[in-house]
């Protein structure tokens, strides 16, 4: 493919695109359902990948002939027919003579079908091991696409066997919901993307019929209008930004259009740094909303003897004794480490104001917190992860040092060595790091363990957030200031495995020291800790690190 273009044949490529995966596509079930997707995709000009199971097949003519027509359609849109085996089972459980009869049956019936041979393999479950990647090789199928979440891809450069695994889903497994599937809202889906392009190279989303039909005990062959509209919305919204929609087997081909203007990759030439380390930051403490709960999480970091970070709003704290000491005797203690973080006067979007207003409710807020335990916070989480240019710009103006949002709304690459301030977003929910989500492998930790080192690869560190109410008996739908005891027990639980497992729990301000630990001498630690103490400033730690590099003493990778 790239004899014509050698740049191609460089270490790592882009495209661009964005490819949409329609998954468990069949006869007599949900057919309008999978119409109606289709058609939103033909509406607009839209490629698509259809995940087809062959056994149930190729029976239903009308729907047959409603894809063969899209199918042998030349030039774009281009409806792709992709191999989801003969009968949905997982790979990993069969033997490679029975992996090869499952993808060869299928390829054979599509050749039938269409007459032309599928070039991409979608694993049911997403699961696959080394006698599927013999499978498709022995039978020349190009392209496999299963999820992130079971397996990171190997870079994206010339091969002949291309990994292109889904990066956003649509929906996922709700095990415990009101329907089996959980929407993600399409915002949501749309910044993963936008996260996705410049690391992987590409996008893929997952879709299932399922999630885009109407729901009443069962699934029923009617459109969910709702979710057909967000589907729309999406990929206007993608075409909009001026990505291509493309099938899976033509991501390493559309990149020939595209080399010539790639889009930005993260850290060029740098080595991402891992701290091989999670901070946990939990999220509005105050006087009076479930404040048993919040200082029940915080004993149970003070027991384990992890670290802590905590988000207090001026406003909301500092008129029950009980919590103020609570908060007083840890974030004075270096042997029990909490570190208590600015989230303004009022729980309000700071970006409604003026760096001035900003600016005056981070101070109000830190001289508060500086008064009530003795030291002043260097943290800031802005109300509803939303910040702005005037508000790095109050927090300079303040001396904050940090700055921990969300990825989607502050994505990277993230300069862990000198930024002023540092951005350590939020990576993900501790529910969510608690959720036995069936896109990975092993017990609820094995699979929390997995997400955070992926997180660590990708930014360099994790921030999982909490919430108090995610841990407190709920009546109805009131939230009760008691401890639901099981939840903290799975967040204990996750502690310990965390601990046993080399995963370094920290405070957020402790993250840029430990990622530069793994680069630079263990020595060069002291000098973050004189940062994050305050006794030096931005630009004489900017300066010693500058000076480290052009002396030759440290590396810049």
């Amino acid at each position: 493919i790239f004899i014509n273009n050698p740049e191609l044949n460089g270490p790592e490529i882009n495209c661009g695109c964005v490819a949409f995966r329609l998954d468990d596509v069949q006869d007599f079930y949900l057919n309008s359902v999978q119409k109606e997707i289709i058609k939103q995709f033909q509406d607009r000009n839209a490629s698509l990948t259809l995940g087809i199971i062959g056994q149930p097949f190729g029976k239903d003519q009308q729907f047959v002939g409603y894809i063969k027509s899209l199918v042998g359609s030349q030039g774009y849109p281009v409806t792709e027919p992709a191999i989801h085996s003969w009968d949905h089972q997982d790979m990993t459980k069969l033997g490679k003579d029975a992996q090869f009869k499952e993808v060869n049956d299928t390829a054979t019936k599509i050749k039938q079908i269409f007459g032309i041979k599928p070039q991409t393999f979608i694993p049911p479950l997403n699961h696959f091991n080394n006698d599927t990647l013999d499978v498709l090789r022995a039978l020349d199928i190009t392209h496999i696409s299963y999820h992130v979440h079971t397996s990171e891809p190997p870079p994206f450069t010339k091969s002949t066997l291309y990994h292109f695994p889904a990066t956003s889903s649509t929906s996922s497994i709700e095990l415990q919901g009101v329907t089996p599937w959980r929407d993600v809202d399409g915002n949501k889906i749309f910044e993963e993307i936008k996260q996705a392009i410049p690391y992987y190279g590409y996008a893929v989303v997952n879709m299932h019929p399922y999630e885009f039909s109407n729901y009443t005990g069962l699934y029923t062959d009617y459109p969910n209008a709702t979710q057909i509209q967000q589907l729309d919305l999406l990929i206007d919204k993608v075409k909009a930004a001026g990505y291509r929609i493309v099938p899976i087997e033509d991501i390493d081909k559309t990149v020939q259009s595209s080399v010539q203007s790639p889009l930005p990759k993260p850290m060029v030439n740098q080595t991402v740094p891992n701290c091989n380390c999670i901070a946990f930051r939990l999220d509005f403490v105050s006087d009076r909303y479930l404040n048993n709960v919040d200082l029940a999480i915080i004993k149970l970091f003070k027991d384990k003897g992890v670290g802590l970070t905590a988000g207090v709003v001026g406003r909301e704290i500092g008129q029950n004794a009980k919590v103020v000491l609570a908060l007083k005797e840890r974030a004075g203690n270096n042997n029990l480490p909490l570190k208590l973080a600015n989230r303004g006067w009022d729980n309000l979007d700071h970006t409604q104001y003026d760096q001035e207003i900003q600016s005056a409710s981070i101070k109000k807020t830190e001289d508060k917190i500086a008064g009530m335990v003795g030291t002043k916070p260097l943290i800031f989480i802005p109300p509803f992860n939303k910040f702005d240019n005037s508000t790095i710009a109050a927090l300079q103006e303040n001396d904050i040092r940090y700055i921990s949002s969300s990825v989607a709304l502050d994505p990277g690459p993230y300069n862990l060595q000198d930024a002023v301030p540092f951005h350590i977003p939020q990576t993900a929910m501790v529910t969510d790091l608690l959720f036995d989500d069936p896109f990975y492998k092993g017990t609820i930790n094995d699979k929390a363990l997995a997400k955070i080192k992926i997180s660590n690869n990708h930014n360099g560190f994790s921030v999982a957030t909490i919430r108090a109410q995610d841990f407190a008996v709920k009546d109805g739908d009131v939230y009760k200031n008691q401890v639901d005891t099981q939840s903290l027990q799975s967040l204990e639980s996750l502690i310990d495995f965390l601990k046993s497992s080399g995963i370094k729990i920290v405070t957020i301000d402790k993250i840029p020291a430990e990622a530069n630990s793994q680069k630079f001498p263990s020595w060069v630690k002291n000098m973050y800790s004189y940062y994050e103490s305050g006794a030096i400033s931005p630009d004489e730690m900017r300066n010693a690190i500058d000076y480290l590099i052009t002396q030759n003493i440290v590396r810049n990778n």
